[in-house]
């Protein structure tokens, strides 16, 4: 169940997943929470990360504030399933008894990096397109769960395969739902492999001071025509599509340089550091000062664990 409600606006703070899982950049931890919360009681405060998370209620009931001022509420049996870049915190929507179990992975966890960077506007493309948050009660998703739950505590050589197979199942459901993206699913194959070039050359280009007409001289459109081919195919604008593949790139610059955010807004084609600003929060829920510390945080905390 979703409603929106209004609350004091807060900053959430960037969370570096840690895995515990051997050989599988997964975190899986069961049994969270196992006592009697009042209602309202706050599990998490506002945070983001760049992993997928979802939880099981065993028992109880849980509830998930997102940002923009949505609430999601959950019941036994449910998973809430909450996608990679939301800002959100939960909390005990009951006075209850709650037991639930966590389970956090990226959506490309079986997938070679090397074609990220070939392919950066796959991404940018999945980040826009996937639900922020799904609830589901489904059997099958239930069933998945749990046998990757049990196996996650179990001593086994096989464990990883089994939890690796579970891990897919969960990955396959999802695709299914539309919770993640799968980001040629829905398009128009001729369409898209006519914007493919564009594409291409603004990975290339998104640096520099591009125009639309440039782009659209690329494919000799007109820019009326290539306005609509673009928004037809990959349901955002250009300058939309273009800002998120620039923050995408900066937000790689301000976790793994010392650069300064008026280096790192320049370098990535933004024309302004307000403006820079602007798009990076409007994206993000905070600034890329504030992006940069969480992140720094959250590595010290990750390197002192480890």
């Amino acid at each position: 169940m979703r409603e929106t409600v209004l609350f004091e606006k807060a900053i959430p703070k960037f969370e570096k997943v840690i895995p515990n899982i051997d050989g599988i950049p997964v975190k899986i931890n069961k049994g969270y929470a196992d006592l009697v919360k009042e209602k309202g009681y706050v599990f998490s405060e506002l945070h983001i990360h760049n992993d997928i998370e979802l939880l099981y209620v065993h028992e109880g009931h849980l509830g998930t504030k997102l940002a923009d001022g949505s609430v999601y509420y959950c019941n036994d049996g449910d998973i809430i399933c909450i996608n990679s870049n939301v800002a959100h915190s939960t909390f005990a929507s009951e006075d209850t008894h709650i037991r639930y179990s966590l389970m956090q992975f990226k959506s490309d966890v079986f997938k070679k990096k090397d074609l990220d960077d070939k392919f950066s506007f796959l991404s940018v493309l999945s980040r826009h397109k996937g639900m922020p948050v799904y609830i589901s009660s489904d059997p099958e998703l239930r069933q998945l769960c749990d046998n990757t739950f049990r196996w996650a505590n179990e001593k086994d050589t096989a464990k990883n395969l089994f939890i690796a197979s579970g891990i897919y199942g969960v990955l396959a459901v999802l695709y299914e739902r539309g919770f993640i993206a799968d980001t040629l699913s829905n398009v128009d194959s001729a369409k898209f492999k006519k914007l493919l070039p564009a594409l291409e050359y603004i990975s290339q280009k998104y640096k520099e001071d591009i125009s639309l007409s440039e782009v659209a001289q690329v494919l000799n459109m007109s820019n009326f025509y290539f306005c609509r081919i673009f928004k037809e195919t990959l349901e955002m604008g250009f300058t939309d599509y273009l800002n998120y593949l620039r923050i995408y790139k900066a937000q790689e610059q301000l976790i793994n340089t010392e650069k300064s955010i008026l280096e790192i807004a320049f370098e990535n084609g933004f024309s302004s550091v307000s403006y820079f600003n602007r798009v990076f929060k409007a994206t993000n829920c905070c600034s890329p000062s504030e992006y940069r510390k969480f992140c720094k945080e959250s590595s010290k905390i990750s390197s002192f664990n480890e």
